[in-house]
């Protein structure tokens, strides 16, 4: 069975209200919920959304509940902090000048608990410090609770285990403490963080680069004889400058890297792969939007390799971020409006386009499912996939220009269009196709993000055809031509010497007589008289 974009699933966003095909959105966060609403991903193939429906996701995440809107230019970290519980007896109990310890242990913990609940990676980027001042040295109480930003290099990593009280208490079971030589100063850092890239294991937690916006606690013990600045954040940033095949880190995603993206957010898109997108996985979709965007050309084309359709839907975990040139059949494009004031302001992305295509499979089958052989999913000559890309190609600009001034929301085609560009995920939504098979299997499809299709350039067409043809067709009028010419000879021959012999058997004169009387013999009845 054929499977193609028209199949045009319903699709249910984690909204839970349903999106039809005209309306469908990749989703869009909005502010004081956890809920992309309107907008990320949508379009979703509208044929092909990225949702599953709201009360059928495979294996749901537990959703944080955000509690604060952005922050404003009048409140600081701090007071929000302070709302949710964290007051001045707790900043109170961070002692400069000594390491972490049990007076610390509470405060530090509600931090950690509340950063995610509170505070977006934008939220703390906004208000982030640049420099950390010289004065903070002198007295740091009143720079507890600010924000600054930070980066260097990782030089050991700590895992606490927190008892199992605090762990159902605090809804986590450990923490990090991650040494950082920072860039542009001589003091280190401590940086407590729930989480860190999964690649660093052992020995190969030290000397990443990374980046992080830290809400800064206290000054901690001395380390050749320097204070260390200790800090609170969500997470960090990964920026590797080399490849390691250790780390799973390749030169694609060092490209990414050397344009700003953190890397370690590849990983929130292995717990997501077959699964409708996510709440976690709208960071890491933004960035690597934004990354194409900025990244040239030339430098993604030296990077990209045809695509292994096999791989990426089969081993898609060790896929995520790595670069693709792929060959595919365009066939609906939808304007995706991002409506998030974050995202407009970090990346300057206000809209994207969303193109549901399907790839050639030539020869090849492919299955999908558990069931036996004959109940399994089977697609031939083409499998769908979704590009969300910045820009339209200039050949495409009438579609761009109806797209933009609303005449429509979404326009069918049927290009051939040439994507070099970054694989996301492989996310599921609802399709007639799959549900055929059952009624909540999903559709599983790959997803790319790139700056532009291309369009292969028109195929210049041959002049020996057309010289062909033209000679054919001139041919047969001139025989038609010839037909008739020799068909009218012969009427006119015929008429002519009925007439002559008319006027000879009764001539009107004498001068009549001498000018139908020729001094030359008439052979002209021959042709129509048979011999003999």
């Amino acid at each position: 069975m054929n499977q193609h974009p028209d199949n045009a699933p319903q699709i249910t966003p984690p909204g839970g209200f349903p999106v039809d095909r005209q309306s469908a959105r990749l989703p869009v966060a909005r502010r004081g919920a956890a809920v992309w609403i309107g907008g990320l991903l949508g379009a979703a193939l509208v044929g092909m959304g990225p949702w599953q429906a709201a009360g059928q996701p495979t294996n749901p995440v537990a959703e944080e509940p955000r509690i604060s809107p952005l922050l404003g230019e009048r409140i600081s970290p701090r007071a929000l902090l302070t709302e949710a519980g964290i007051d001045d007896s707790h900043w109170k109990r961070f002692l400069d000048g000594q390491a972490l310890g049990p007076d610390d242990e509470e405060g530090l913990l509600k931090i950690l608990f509340r950063l995610p609940r509170l505070f977006s990676p934008y939220d703390l980027q906004r208000v982030a410090q640049p420099a950390i001042p010289a004065d903070l040295f002198d007295d740091p109480a009143p720079f507890r609770g600010q924000v600054f930003a930070l980066r260097g290099k990782t030089v050991a990593v700590e895992q606490v285990d927190l008892p199992a009280r605090l762990a159902e208490l605090f809804e986590f079971s450990h923490f990090f403490r991650v040494h950082l030589e920072l860039s542009g100063q001589p003091n280190r850092a401590i940086l407590c963080t729930r989480t860190i890239p999964r690649a660093w294991q052992g020995e190969l937690r030290a000397g990443h680069p990374v980046k992080v916006w830290g809400l800064f606690l206290k000054l901690g013990a001395a380390h050749d004889q320097r204070a260390q600045l200790i800090f609170a954040a969500s997470r960090l940033a990964w920026l590797p400058e080399r490849a390691n095949p250790k780390l799973g880190i390749t030169e694609d995603h060092l490209l990414l890297a050397r344009h700003g993206m953190d890397v370690a957010l590849l990983d929130t898109l292995a717990d997501t792969n077959r699964r409708r997108i996510q709440d976690s996985d709208r960071e890491c979709f933004y960035q690597m939007l934004a990354t194409a965007s900025r990244v040239s050309s030339e430098e993604v084309a030296r990077l990209a390799a045809p695509l292994n359709l096999a791989r990426v839907l089969t081993q898609p975990e060790t896929q995520h971020g790595s670069v693709h040139l792929v060959h595919a059949q365009a066939r609906r494009i939808t304007r995706v409006v991002v409506a998030d004031e974050d995202i407009v302001a970090r990346f300057g992305i206000d809209h994207y386009y969303q193109i549901d295509a399907s790839l050639p499979l030539g020869r090849t089958t492919v299955t999908a499912g558990k069931r036996p052989d004959a109940e399994r999913l089977q697609y031939t000559n083409s499998y769908p996939a979704t590009f969300c890309v910045r820009r339209l190609p200039a050949r495409l600009a009438a579609i761009d220009r109806r797209l933009r001034s609303g005449v429509s929301t979404t326009e069918n085609l049927n290009e051939s269009i040439i994507v070099t560009g970054w694989f996301f995920k492989l996310w599921a939504y609802r399709s007639r196709f799959t549900e055929k098979y059952g009624e909540n299997i999903p559709q599983v499809s790959p997803m790319f993000l790139a700056a532009q299709p291309r369009l292969p350039p028109p195929t210049p067409r041959s002049i020996v055809p057309g010289m062909v043809g033209g000679a054919l067709a001139t041919l047969a009028i001139g025989l038609i031509w010839l037909v008739l010419w020799r068909v009218s000879r012969r009427a006119s021959g015929r008429q002519r010497r009925s007439r002559d012999r008319s006027e000879l058997r009764n001539p009107s004169g004498l001068e009549q007589l001498s000018q139908t009387v020729s001094s030359q013999p008439d052979f002209g009845n021959l042709e129509d008289s048979p011999e003999g």
